[in-house]
This record gives structure tokens, C-alpha cells and sequence, in this order.
């Protein structure tokens, strides 16, 4: 920044300063708005792929699990990384002189592939994703609503935490008339709503409003 004397100047120099400076100005301003604008879209871009939501024309471009990594390990042989995005996967490296491995609930290494897991991903939301030998999918949810893939036949069979089972097949979707039987009861000692599905779903409804849900194979989620 430069100071003059105005006093040492004509009225022409003067002016002539007064056009420069606000040339000066209004550059100045126009390019901090600009950098501004590109600030603000930078951040919301890093915001946006850090709650996960992505523009959809920048989708295909992104991959949730590039980037920073943390990743825990324990004797047991269970590894737990954290991935960028915040979801979390899970895995099991198992020792093949062991006959039996445990994740979420007691599996044999010697059962049918679609029981057997290799890992799991729990997203930023609580949903338990279980991607299974089989090559097919289970996702588990908090409310005690489970889905299934299957390959073979091409569909996805859903069932919601009031037992009714739903199919989706190349865009179809069927309901079966029958539920999933479900029992209902109360506990006297903590007055807890207690639903036990034929599915092997457990559902605890605590008085506070906290839920604990039991899934088929042991996963256990606390909301």
C-alpha cells in the first residue's frame, strides 16, 4: 500500500489516483468473491463427502473407501478398520487348524457356505452388513428388520420387525400373506415389551426408549 501527499497534487493526478484505486477495488473485491465462492464450494464438497452425501454426478467418480484408513487388530484374530467414510468393517482372519470361529454368533467352518460369513460392514447408520461365502449379502437392522440376497434366484427377501416377509425381483414386489410368527410379552421386573420372532429375532423394548435387538446369528445393536 502506497501513501501520497494529496496536498502535492493536481486536480488531474488526483483524479487519475481516484480512477486507479477504484479499479484497484473493484478487482480486489471481485476476486475475493470469487475465491470465496471456490472456499465455500471446497468445503461443502469435503462436507458433503464426509456425511456421505455425494452429488450424483460426482457418484461415479468417488470411492468411499480411498483415502485414510485405521485399523485395529486382536489376538483373537478379529480385525476392525475404520474406513474414510466412516463405516466399519469387520473380519475375521481364522486359524485353519481351528475348527470352529466365531463372529457375532458360533458358526462351524464345515457348514454350507451360505452360513459361513467372511466380513461385515457396519455403516455410519447401525446397519450390520454381512457379505457371507455364498457370495451372497444379509443386512441387518436396528429395528430388527433383516434382508437377504439370493443369487440364484435373483431377489431380495426382506422381512420388517413385525414379521411381515416381502420379495423384490426385477422389479417386482410380493408380500406373502402369512407373517412371521411373533410373540409378544411383558417382563414383570422392568416392564419391558419383550417380541420374540419365529426367526430368530429378538426385540427388547426398555421403558426408557432404548431398544436392544438380538439378530439370528448373536449380532446384538443397542439404540
Amino acid at each position: 500500500m502506497i501513501i501520497q501527499d494529496g496536498s502535492k497534487l493536481d486536480v488531474g493526478q488526483k483524479s487519475q489516483m481516484s480512477r486507479n484505486a477504484s479499479q484497484k477495488s473493484i478487482g480486489t473485491k471481485s476476486q475475493g468473491s470469487v475465491d470465496n465462492r471456490s472456499q465455500k464450494t471446497a468445503q461443502k464438497s469435503v462436507a458433503s463427502r464426509k456425511s456421505g452425501n455425494v452429488p450424483p454426478e460426482q457418484q461415479d467418480n468417488w470411492d468411499p473407501y480411498s483415502g485414510a484408513k485405521l485399523t485395529f487388530t486382536f489376538k483373537q484374530g478379529l480385525t476392525v478398520c475404520i474406513l474414510p467414510n466412516g463405516d466399519v468393517l469387520q473380519k475375521l482372519i481364522k486359524n485353519p487348524e481351528s475348527t470352529h470361529h466365531k463372529f457375532g454368533g458360533a458358526l462351524h467352518n464345515t457348514e454350507a457356505a451360505a452360513l459361513i460369513e467372511l466380513h461385515r460392514v457396519i455403516t455410519r447408520k447401525g446397519h450390520v452388513i454381512r457379505y457371507m461365502q455364498d457370495e451372497n449379502m444379509q443386512i441387518l437392522y436396528a429395528d430388527g428388520t433383516v434382508t437377504y440376497t439370493d443369487n440364484k434366484k435373483g431377489n431380495w427377501a426382506t422381512i420388517n420387525n413385525k414379521g411381515v416377509r416381502r420379495v423384490r425381483k426385477q422389479g417386482d414386489v410380493h408380500d406373502h400373506k402369512v407373517r412371521i410368527e411373533l410373540q409378544e410379552k411383558i417382563d414383570p421386573e422392568t416392564n419391558s415389551i419383550i417380541k420374540v420372532r419365529k426367526d430368530g429375532v429378538l426385540i427388547v423394548e426398555y421403558e426408557d426408549g432404548s431398544k436392544l435387538v438380538k439378530h439370528h446369528d448373536g449380532t446384538q445393536i443397542l439404540t
